[in-house]
């Protein structure tokens, strides 16, 4: 500990060496405040912003790609966050769907004239409904309605990487699980 003079009062402190402290004590803190600063918020300078940006924007340009190939971030069906759901059509038939807007983009001649999107929107909203957090009800997008809510992917079938795995049952026999393959309904 080293002894310091008091900006304001004059006073003496004990502070460390390394410390940035001016002041002897918090009234003296508040009155150097009011000089110094005057109501003008501390900015950052125009060589520190760019220089800040400049290293976004590389972490950027290297992370994305990577991520958009990535079988566990990636539009796949071995994403992270990919459920397994049970979607009914308006004429009954069942459609399993593991992460489903890859199926829903995947499959969007079963929608028209609709976008895609919307649909996803829709079943998304019907699923919030049946987990109980949504309170307008929200039964059905356009007569396609869920079995039940979504349930995670089994986590093993997750954590292949492997483009062999045929998955469980999910219409993908002998093809890999993230090809794009024409839908596939079950009763």
């Amino acid at each position: 500990m080293a002894e310091w003079l008091c900006a304001i009062c004059g006073g003496t402190f004990l502070a460390a060496p390394s410390s940035k402290k001016v002041t002897c004590s918090r009234e003296c803190s508040a009155i150097r405040r009011s000089k110094v600063h005057l109501g003008i918020r501390n900015r950052w300078a125009d060589t520190s912003k760019a220089r800040l940006a400049a290293q976004r924007t590389g972490n950027l340009a290297k992370g994305t790609p990577a991520a958009r190939v990535s079988p566990r971030g990636g539009p796949y069906e071995t994403n992270a966050s990919a459920k397994d759901w049970i979607v009914i059509d308006p004429t009954g038939t069942r459609y399993r769907a593991r992460n489903l807007r890859l199926w829903c983009e995947t499959h969007a001649d079963l929608f028209a004239p609709h976008p895609w999107r919307h649909a996803y929107a829709g079943l998304k909203q019907v699923a919030y409904w049946l987990s109980g957090r949504r309170k307008a009800p929200a039964p059905a997008w356009r007569g396609w309605t869920l079995k039940d809510r979504p349930r995670p992917a089994h986590r093993a079938d997750r954590q292949s990487s492997s483009p062999q795995w045929t998955g469980d049952g999910h219409g993908c026999a002998g093809r890999p699980s993230w090809h794009h393959r024409p839908a596939t309904s079950i009763r």
